[in-house]
């Protein structure tokens, strides 16, 4: 995914030409009148009309292992109160899939567990009162997938070898994307902006992650944190931030800027700072002290180095 000076529009654009064309697929399961609460099991399955729950089915829809489902463009809609944790769609077991469509207003829009080697392709995910997908299994793909408008993260992954590409991450509440955790998990070719903390951060003694080629602005924003109902702690955040004990991570050719924190609790009385790349792993004398791989990044077009500070 190239991002262009109208990135945010161009992104949208493509994400959501990209779902009205596949639904022409490269399979044709049979239709059937898919209702909130289905289990899915193995076989394709493919959406007829939006799914929209008034009862408290937990989750919307399950995709049991080998189950394959187009959405078809249609739209899942867990219409959750606020007290409800309903999840969107569950892939549990090995080997399901889930493309093509729109999941909205559940707890956790997409939650990828089981065995993994699941499969989540061309959706979008937004208005969920958590994260927009949470991947808690290893080995699984989401390619093409944009999460905005989250009360907390855009992405979330505590699994390992997972990998995430060409995807968004927009208006979330917290982080946009959160490596939580793990390792070998791989963030290629995506973007995250205006997201309330960090744009990408690698967490929790989080190690051998991957984050390249992705596309970094104006996270830290305190408009989007309003938005969301959280505090604007800025001393939290960067455009990409590895936090204390993360190590052996890679970074690499990813593009930066206008993102947002500060170097002191409470960063008061002053304004937060520009403030694009962070590795909170220092010695004693404030020097890097991370083994992380920092390599041809850059901050509003040149090359930068990642900021060694601690965030506290």
């Amino acid at each position: 995914m190239k991002y262009t000076a109208n990135r945010k529009y161009a992104a949208r654009l493509g994400l959501v030409t990209g779902i009205l064309l596949f639904g022409m697929g490269m399979f044709f399961p049979q239709a059937e009148a898919i209702e909130c609460g289905a289990i899915l099991a193995k076989g394709h399955h493919k959406l007829t009309k939006n799914v929209t729950c008034t009862v408290p089915d937990d989750p919307a829809i399950t995709l049991q292992g080998g189950a394959i489902l187009d959405l078809n463009g249609y739209t899942v809609d867990c219409n959750n109160p606020p007290e409800s944790e309903r999840e969107g769609i569950v892939l549990e077991g090995r080997n399901a899939k889930v493309r093509n469509g729109i999941i909205i207003n559940c707890y956790n829009g997409v939650v990828i567990t089981g065995d993994g080697h699941h499969k989540v392709l061309q959706l979008i995910v937004e208005n969920n009162t958590r994260e927009g997908i949470r991947v808690r299994s290893a080995y699984n793909q989401v390619i093409d997938t944009e999460s905005r408008n989250n009360k907390r993260r855009g992405f979330n992954i505590d699994g390992d070898e997972n990998k995430l590409v060409n995807c968004l991450a927009e208006d979330n509440g917290r982080q946009g994307f959160i490596i939580d955790g793990g390792s070998d998990n791989k963030i290629r070719n995506s973007a995250a902006f205006d997201n309330c903390r960090d744009g990408i951060e690698i967490d929790n003694e989080g190690y051998d992650n991957s984050l390249i080629n992705n596309y970094v602005a104006d996270n830290g924003n305190p408009v989007t944190c309003e938005a969301s109902d959280e505090d604007y702690r800025p001393w939290f955040y960067a455009g990409i931030d590895i936090t204390d004990g993360a190590t052996e991570n890679i970074v690499i050719n990813n593009r930066t800027s206008g993102n947002l924190g500060c170097d002191e609790e409470g960063c008061n009385p002053d304004p937060p700072q520009e403030r694009n790349l962070l590795d909170e792993n220092v010695d004693e004398d404030g020097n890097c002290d991370s083994m992380n791989r920092w390599s041809n990044n850059r901050v509003n077009g040149e090359r930068a180095e990642p900021e060694c500070v601690a965030a506290f």
